[in-house]
C-alpha cells in the first residue's frame, strides 16, 4: 500500500478536524445536497449521443475496429465542437436566434445560434492518414 494512503490527513479532535466534522453534518448543508442530487443536467451527453448515431448508426453494422473508429470519430467531432460560440448578425456583435418548438412545454421558445460547425478536422486526420502510409 502506497504510504501516503496510510497517512491520516487531520489529526483527529484537531481544529481543523472540528471545522470539517461541523461543515459535513450541517443539517441545513445536507438538506441542501438531497436537493441537489436530484438535478443532473444531461444536455450535453444528449448531444453527443445523437453525434454517435451520426458516426455510428444503429442500423448499420461493424466490425469492432470500425465501431471503435466511428466511436473515435464521433469523440473527436464532438469535443472540437461541442464549446463553439454562438452566431452573430453580420459583423455586429448581436447574437442570431431562431424560434424552435419544444416538445416538453409544447410552445415556441427563442433559442440562440451557434456558429457553424467547422469540419477542419477531418481535411487533417486524412492528411496524416496518407502522411502515415506513404511514409510509414
Amino acid at each position: 500500500m502506497d504510504e501516503n494512503m496510510t497517512k491520516p490527513w487531520l489529526e483527529f479532535e484537531s481544529e481543523a478536524h472540528e471545522a470539517l466534522r461541523d461543515i459535513v453534518t450541517n443539517k441545513l448543508l445536507l438538506r441542501d445536497l438531497k436537493q441537489a442530487t436530484r438535478f443532473c443536467h444531461t444536455g450535453n451527453l444528449e448531444v453527443f449521443h445523437n453525434m454517435l448515431l451520426k458516426y455510428l448508426p444503429k442500423r448499420c453494422k461493424f466490425e469492432h475496429e470500425g465501431t471503435v473508429a466511428h466511436i473515435n470519430l464521433a469523440v473527436l467531432d464532438n469535443n472540437l465542437t461541442a464549446d463553439r460560440e454562438y452566431a452573430t448578425v453580420g459583423n455586429t456583435d448581436e447574437l442570431q436566434y431562431c424560434i424552435v418548438w419544444s416538445k416538453k412545454t409544447r410552445v415556441y421558445v427563442v433559442k440562440r445560434l451557434k456558429k457553424a460547425k467547422d469540419y477542419t478536422f477531418r481535411e487533417d486526420l486524412m492528411k496524416g492518414v496518407f502522411d502515415r502510409v506513404i511514409h510509414g
